[in-house]
């Protein structure tokens, strides 16, 4: 699925989407191609531990910085929010399916889309 986010050109606007996919074994796979430096990705949380995997540029991830190529560990149930801080930042969310189908948002604060 390919749905971009329309007001990513406005920095902090929204959670830019690209292509998602599940390969083999359950393992899902969400590209977030960011344009902007400034974009915020809002902050949510998982009922599982995953990795991010920072392709190119440059994210805030809870205060730390990351640079790219670099794996971002977080743990279940930590809400965690990314701030690109570059342009053209390729963020490769990665998340095991194969318990539910699908990925599990324990809770999503968005803004952008109602959220408190």
């Amino acid at each position: 699925m390919n749905s971009p986010c329309i007001n990513c050109a406005v920095s902090a606007q929204c959670q830019p989407f690209g292509n998602e996919f599940t390969g083999a074994d359950g393992v899902f796979f969400k590209e977030m191609r960011v344009r902007k430096a400034g974009t915020l990705i809002p902050q949510h949380s998982h009922a599982y531990d995953h990795t991010s995997y920072l392709v190119s540029g440059a994210v805030e991830v809870e205060g730390e910085r990351y640079d790219a190529p670099a794996p971002i560990y977080i743990p279940a149930n930590q809400k965690h929010t990314f701030l690109t801080l570059v342009d053209d930042t390729f963020v490769l969310c990665v998340h095991n399916v194969s318990r539910t189908g699908r990925v599990e948002v324990v809770e999503e604060n968005n803004p952008y889309k109602g959220g408190v």
